[in-house]
């Protein structure tokens, strides 16, 4: 996918069109949901916030790839929206790519602070603790 400039400003009627398709999920109709969030992304191909749900829905469904190509694109339209790259963290780690999905981290860490990602670290970091071992974040996200 190209990168282009997105936006995180949606008409209120996509708006309103996501919550319905996040309803839809919700009532455990994830395919119609994702039928009707894909149709969203085809009328408003830059709106970051279409992709993000879409690649959100997209792997709840069991579609990684799909679901990793939506949230990558939202953050190519939105490279400093947090939210983007939290779905797209959020997909690459569900789908087993724990190192692409620390290479997002450090790329939003790089460009400001986060503290959602400060959060995320901690969390991490107490779960690793009691495992033993907290290398991965102590060496993979701080460096």
């Amino acid at each position: 996918m190209t990168q282009r400039t997105g936006t995180n400003t949606a008409p209120p009627e996509v708006i309103e069109a996501i919550k319905d398709a996040v309803r839809v999920h919700l009532k455990g109709q994830t395919a119609l949901a994702v039928q009707q969030l894909s149709s969203l992304v085809a009328q408003f191909p830059n709106l970051t916030i279409i992709h993000s749900y879409l690649g959100w829905l997209l792997s709840e469904s069991g579609q990684p790839n799909k679901a990793i190509e939506h949230a990558r694109q939202a953050t190519l339209l939105s490279p400093f929206s947090e939210k983007a790259s939290l779905v797209l963290f959020t997909v690459l780690w569900e789908a087993g790519q724990r190192t692409q999905a620390l290479d997002e981290m450090k790329r939003v860490v790089a460009i400001g602070t986060s503290k959602a990602y400060s959060d995320l670290v901690d969390q991490m970091e107490q779960i690793m603790s009691k495992e033993g071992d907290n290398s991965v974040t102590n060496n993979s996200v701080t460096n």
